[in-house]
């Protein structure tokens, strides 16, 4: 065979194997199978909802290696190039290595995570499929218990931690994702919306009104951007946001998590009956690394979210953000510059 005639051969191996079962499989996931409110009570659909809210890895590798094994079978039996056959041993050898390995990924290293509460607008929006590293702060075996601790969350970071059935309130989902403001030691407190770390209310900036429709929600409010440390997020607050809180001291072992849609999101403010509450560090999931997919534009996905790492930014298809696009560029130049002085002023105390 002349080497024209092998890279041929693997190019057609290549389409018909991994690139055309692969595009099927992401237009399924996207299209075909039904959320959880579209599925309702069917016998049929609400499990496979539920497959695909749940464990989407799973889902997708199953509906790749089916259809990449019919692909396979129906190029070589019209084209005649090879004998046309379907084995059925082959293909569960092929299914059962993968979902363990995939089972091994989302055990230990990574896991894909779906957003359905509008509690982290407008840094996340409802249907945003999110990268989960669950190496970010521990070490542990597939279905194992945690091994050693890898390090610690810093304030500012994006965590998925599990519901608990005795503080939240019935039909929460199964994990929860939130933003770390507290450390262990730290004191938090809340006074007419605006956060306290330490006696030091956080840097803020006001961009301007805000509105999202959020699944069934709507999200409205003024939009926000805040600092604490070297991280810079984006919020949506009430204009008169009366919530209080006083200071609450972190114990060891846990984390003060609040959501960036301050009045969607139930978190530590409310917990302990309003008294404030801490998730474990090491009931933890995760740290969110960046996007695996943003949630889709109207009825098409949308290219520019695939991967993308999580900035202070507004997404808003349809929407004039000229203003607002301005608004926050001189918000995060202010931000940025607050914090220059204070690092400087640290730096000369610390002289």
């Amino acid at each position: 065979m002349s080497s024209a005639m092998l890279w041929a051969a693997i190019r057609s191996r290549l389409f018909w194997a991994r690139i055309l079962p692969l595009a099927v499989t992401l237009v399924a996931l996207r299209y075909l199978i039904p959320s959880r409110l579209q599925a309702g009570d069917s016998a049929l659909l609400a499990p496979l909802a539920r497959l695909d809210d749940d464990h989407p890895l799973l889902l997708g590798t199953a509906i790749f290696i089916l259809l990449s094994e019919t692909a396979v079978y129906w190029h070589r039996r019209v084209t005649g190039i090879a004998r046309a056959t379907l084995s059925r041993r082959r293909f569960v050898v092929a299914l059962v290595s993968v979902i363990l390995a995939a089972l091994l990924v989302r055990g230990s290293f990574l896991e894909i995570y779906r957003v359905t509460s509008p509690s982290m607008v407008p840094t996340l929006a409802v249907g945003d499929r999110l990268l989960v590293n669950r190496l970010a702060y521990r070490f542990r075996l597939p279905f194992g218990p945690r091994l050693f601790a890898t390090s610690q969350p810093r304030r500012g970071d994006l965590i998925v931690f599990p519901s608990d059935p005795s503080r939240d309130a019935p039909g929460t989902p199964s994990a929860l994702v939130k933003r770390v403001i507290g450390l262990p030691g730290d004191s938090v407190a809340f006074r007419d919306g605006a956060a306290i770390v330490n006696g030091r209310a956080l840097a803020s900036c006001d961009v301007g009104p805000f509105v999202s429709t959020a699944g069934l929600t709507t999200v409205r409010g003024r939009l926000t951007a805040e600092s604490i440390d070297d991280r810079t997020y984006l919020t949506v607050r009430l204009p008169l946001d009366d919530t209080r809180l006083e200071a609450y001291r972190i114990p060891a072992g846990e984390v003060f998590v609040i959501g960036d849609a301050r009045n969607q999101s139930i978190d530590s403010r409310a917990w302990n009956h309003g008294t404030g509450g801490g998730v474990r560090i090491d009931d933890i999931i995760g740290r969110v690394s960046r996007l695996a997919v943003g949630a889709p534009r109207g009825r098409h996905v949308d290219p520019g979210r695939v991967l993308a790492p999580l900035r202070p930014e507004v997404r808003a298809p349809n929407v004039d953000l000229t203003a607002t696009n301005q608004n926050l560029a001189s918000c995060l130049q202010r931000l940025s510059s607050l914090a220059h002085d204070a690092s400087r002023r640290e730096g000369l105390a610390g002289r």
